[in-house]
């Protein structure tokens, strides 16, 4: 597995004060990556000014606030790369998470694709006193979370895009529909994601959206695993 053969895409709306940590996480990877492929999804910030700072190290679309499933699927149909990796714009990859990623990829039992742990934290901005209404699990999740994933490009097209209709929740409407597909996506022990938790996290801002989008997915989840097979075989997640 080489990772030049790896893009990467980054939706963004409004992501001026971390997006500089996020792609940095990713320049440094060793190895390096074959793009960067970041989608501005309407900032009316200063996330231009920022993503403009990175020359020709990134490309960068734009798109009227559609949502982050409709960046995300924007950006992917730019890329070129036989493997896609994704990272929200106030999130970073932990060091050698691509590697770690790459090199269980490359094993014998040919997974579609690797997932690694999530570690959630505070923002270091958040004032001290507003921490304490932030919940954190301290025992970082396996998750098969688009920033903790990586994958063949042919695994994301068997299952197809993100759902643009979901204001929040695309991302674990996929999963479920690539359980459906048989994608097999197999975890790693390692960290290979920093979630920030911080105050304009969409599932704080639209949390009445993020619950209707949750019941949404939940009910076609159970419709998928109504009328799937009871052996679900070596194929399944």
């Amino acid at each position: 597995m080489d990772a030049s053969d790896v893009s990467v895409v980054m939706p963004v709306r409004d992501g001026e004060r971390y997006i500089v940590e996020a792609l940095k996480s990713i320049l440094t990877q060793t190895p390096s990556v074959l793009e960067i492929v970041v989608v501005d999804d309407g900032s009316t910030d200063g996330t231009r000014r920022v993503l403009e700072s990175f020359g020709a190290s990134i490309r960068v679309l734009s798109q009227p606030p559609t949502g982050q499933a409709a960046a995300t699927n924007l950006g992917i149909t730019a890329t070129s790369g036989e493997f896609l990796a994704f990272l929200d714009a106030d999130d970073m990859w932990t060091a050698g998470s691509l590697g770690m990623r790459l090199a269980r990829l490359a094993e014998s039992d040919a997974p579609d694709g690797v997932f690694g742990r999530l570690e959630q934290f505070v923002s270091p901005d958040i004032p001290l006193p507003n921490r304490e209404r932030f919940r954190i699990d301290p025992d970082p999740p396996a998750v098969a979370m688009l920033s903790s994933l990586l994958l063949h490009r042919l695994a994301f097209d068997r299952v197809g895009p993100l759902d643009e209709r979901l204001m929040t929740g695309a991302n674990l409407d996929w999963q479920s529909r690539a359980r459906s597909a048989r994608v097999h996506l197999v975890p790693i022990p390692d960290v290979v994601s920093r979630r920030r938790i911080h105050d304009k996290n969409v599932g704080i801002t639209q949390r009445e959206g993020a619950r209707r989008d949750l019941i949404t997915i939940v009910r076609a989840h159970r419709a998928r695993q109504a009328n799937q097979p009871t052996d679900r075989g070596p194929g399944s997640s």
